[in-house]
């Protein structure tokens, strides 16, 4: 039995009071020991101050809070760690206290060691002289914790989308934000407790109902639905459901999003339906269309499919764009799409060449905008196939140019002409005089051979003024019919002979090949004149081809009339002729032998020949693989 436990009365005697003294002493002690370590251990701070600012003595739970070592904060004083916003506040809650009132629940900040701040929630006694007593429990994660509650609830309550809490096992709403209550034009508070289905049009509660069960194996359910309105009209919604479960995986309640989509589906109504426009017209479009992502195709239309040579997009969707243009093109192609994607500028149109599946090139002009293709960047863009109309202006070209050389020699035929004719008339009376002057002096060896002279310069003037005539197409030429083979065949031994051994002949004749009404002695001039031109452009031997074949022309063609021509060809394996001098070979006086060498009128004088029988000479030189002269002269349907 305690002598503190409300014993009154002291002992009598002297011993008994000196026992009653030591044992007061050591419940004294004792009572010191259980306070001390009570006061130690507890885990809230406890405190005992000075009015002279300091703390006396600290619990423990001081160091773990605050991180300063007991010396420190009792050397520091306590008004240094409370923030400078909480110190006024401070000091008039201690003056309080000083003043005999108690403390509850006082808060405010004191500073830590580390440097930030913690919030402290205060209870008090009355102070006991310049001593102050009190007890401080740490709020800081409590406070943080009440924050994120009061942030949860606001964006509970002020989310613009629906958001309501369920009951997994009576499938009711518990609880509901004001944007929820709003889809169904009611308050908050009288949707709590209604079934979840009841606000759902009947025909599609069992689709609702099958989508809600499968939380059973899923965390998240998502599906488009129609929500009830309380007056009866219905609302298309977005629906994304939560289970959440305790740690045995058991369902505690299940938290549903809802948001309006009726303006999304208005949207994607007005977009199908303009996407059905832009398609009708894309597709029946004569140009080229596709749209680009990511530098990858990802739609084209019919003449885009036809312009890269496939039958189905599969073929090329999803293929990186830069491949189906012409390696000689991949780096602009590569540059113009950085262009549309990166800073999302148009380009203009340029001429490109496309690679079909098959390998084959196609000319094409390619221009470009800009363009979002579902939700990403990419381009619109236009291709033409230009195929046709290259073709014609290399038509166009070709035949501008051949007019410009038919005029060019017409105007020189003309010049020659009129020349040959003045030439021929000053030469008939010297060949005349020439020949009578060589029969009367018949008994004068050496006058007789001079005279004979001036007669063969003469007779070779008159050929040289024939070939005039000839290129400048007025002679009046006498016409039968010819069998070009068999002319070929006459002429055939005197032309080996001209040529020269070094040179190889082979003919190769087509029985079928049609009779032409010709000047004879003209087409064998043509003939030899070309095997000359071939012999001269093989100077250390080679071989020379002669051919007839048949061709029918369908169309006109290079001013020949549609119908049957027979056709020469004389072929060498020579040195062949410059593309720079090919333009100009018919021309009269143009050669490219040495001075001296030649008159410049064999080919010119073949060119004049084959135009008046109203036929075509025309010439291919491979490069370095000799020349083939080929000519067409119509048949002699008569």
């Amino acid at each position: 039995m305690s002598f503190l436990d409300g014993r009154q009365a002291l002992p009598d005697s002297p011993e008994a009071l000196l026992d009653y003294c030591r044992q007061l002493e050591e419940e004294l002690r004792l009572e010191r020991l259980y306070l001390g370590s009570l006061f130690e251990t507890m885990p809230d701070l406890a405190c005992i101050a000075s009015t002279d600012g300091y703390f006396k003595r600290l619990s423990d739970s001081w160091e773990r809070v605050l991180g300063f070592s007991r010396d420190e904060l009792l050397s520091i004083p306590y008004v240094e760690l409370i923030h400078p916003d909480d110190r006024e506040e401070t000091r008039l809650e201690v003056e309080r206290q000083l003043a005999g009132g108690n403390t509850a629940h006082f808060v405010n900040r004191y500073r830590t060691k580390c440097g930030d701040y913690q919030w402290l929630e205060w209870n008090a006694s009355p102070a006991e002289g310049e001593t102050l007593f009190a007890v401080a429990r740490n709020i800081t994660t409590r406070r943080e914790e009440e924050r994120q509650m009061r942030l949860w609830a606001d964006a509970f309550r002020y989310c613009a989308h629906g958001l309501a809490v369920g009951d997994p096992a009576s499938n009711t709403i518990t609880a509901c934000n004001p944007a929820f209550a709003a889809l169904h034009g009611m308050d908050p508070e009288k949707i709590a407790g209604h079934a979840l289905l009841e606000l759902y049009p009947a025909e599609v509660r069992d689709y609702v109902r099958t989508k809600i069960s499968l939380l059973q194996k899923k965390s998240v359910v998502s599906f488009e639905s129609m929500r009830l309105h309380k007056d009866g009209h219905l609302v298309p919604v977005q629906m994304d459901v939560v289970c959440v479960r305790d740690a045995l995986k058991r369902p505690l309640y299940m938290i549903a999003s809802v948001q309006n989509i009726t303006d999304r589906k208005e949207f994607e109504k007005a977009l199908l339906k303009s996407e059905a426009q832009f398609r009708s017209v894309v597709e029946a479009a004569p140009d080229g269309i596709f749209i680009l992502t990511d530098e990858r195709f990802a739609y084209l239309n019919s003449a885009a499919m036809s312009i890269f040579g496939v039958r189905e997009q599969s073929e090329l969707l999803g293929k990186p764009v830069v491949e189906r243009f012409h390696p000689d093109y991949q780096e602009l192609v590569t540059g113009r799409m950085r262009k549309l994607n990166v800073m999302r500028l148009g380009v203009e149109s340029v001429e490109e060449t496309v690679v079909r599946m098959d390998g084959s090139t196609l000319s094409v002009e390619v221009s470009a905008v800009p363009f979002l293709h579902d939700g990403k960047d990419g381009a619109l863009v236009f291709v033409r196939d230009i195929t046709e109309r290259k073709r014609s202006l290399e038509e166009r070209r070709r035949l501008e140019k051949e007019l410009l050389q038919s005029q060019k020699l017409e105007s020189i035929g003309r010049l020659a002409g009129g020349v040959a004719h003045d030439l021929n008339n000053l030469l008939t009376p010297v060949l005349g005089y020439a020949e009578m002057l060589e029969e009367e002096l018949a008994d004068n060896a050496i006058c007789q051979e001079e005279a004979r002279a001036i007669v063969m310069a003469s007779e070779r003037a008159r050929k040289l003024i024939w070939q005039l005539l000839a290129f400048s197409r007025t002679q009046t030429l006498e016409l039968a019919p010819v069998d070009l083979n068999g002319l070929i065949r006459d002429i055939g031994e005197l032309l080996e002979q001209n040529v020269g051994s070094s040179v190889q002949v082979a003919y190769e004749f087509d029985p079928d090949v049609p009779e032409v009404l010709a000047n004879t002695s003209q087409l064998e001039q043509v003939v030899m004149n070309l095997a000359m031109n071939s012999r001269d452009a093989m100077p250390s031997g080679g071989r020379l081809f002669i051919r007839t074949s048949h061709e029918k022309i369908e169309n006109p063609l290079d001013g020949l009339a549609a119908g049957r021509y027979a056709v020469l060809e004389v072929a060498d394996t020579g040195c062949g002729i410059g593309a720079e001098d090919l333009p100009k070979i018919f021309e009269p006086f143009f050669t490219t032998k040495e001075p001296g060498k030649g008159t410049g009128l064999g080919l010119s004088t073949v060119y004049g020949i084959i135009r008046q029988h109203l036929g075509y000479i025309s010439v291919s030189c491979p490069e370095q693989m000799g020349c083939c002269f080929r000519v067409l002269l119509p048949a002699n349907e008569g």
